[in-house]
């Protein structure tokens, strides 16, 4: 790497963190081995649960998605890691930290490097 491009690499990853930790949208992003590389802050106030709940626990959402959407969901989410698979949607019920149930409106892109 270009010294001179470290600067701009680090004021990119600043920039990156502000903007992904501050929107009121829950962002996330999965390795292939479905492990969390990156949590929102945001995934708190949805669901009650800190990011670092999430990253240690990679089952978590899995298990707050309500019984009637756990089929659907969970099937997308081994769907995903299939390269064919494009932009996909779809909203559910997640139960909060404190019972009460609360509407995710899901929407993913995979993307393969």
């Amino acid at each position: 790497m270009n010294p001179r491009s470290a600067p701009l690499l680090l004021q990119s990853e600043v920039n990156f963190r502000l903007l992904a930790d501050y929107t009121l949208d829950w962002e996330y992003l999965l390795n292939s081995a479905g492990k969390y590389v990156y949590m929102s802050s945001a995934c708190e106030q949805i669901t009650g649960y800190s990011k670092e709940d999430f990253m240690n626990d990679p089952t978590l959402l899995h298990r707050l998605i309500v019984p009637d959407s756990q089929e659907m969901i969970i099937s997308h989410f081994q769907e995903e890691k299939n390269e064919e698979v494009g932009t996909y949607k779809a909203e559910f019920l997640v139960k909060h930290r404190d019972g009460t149930e609360k509407w995710l409106e899901h929407n993913c892109t995979p993307i393969f490097r």
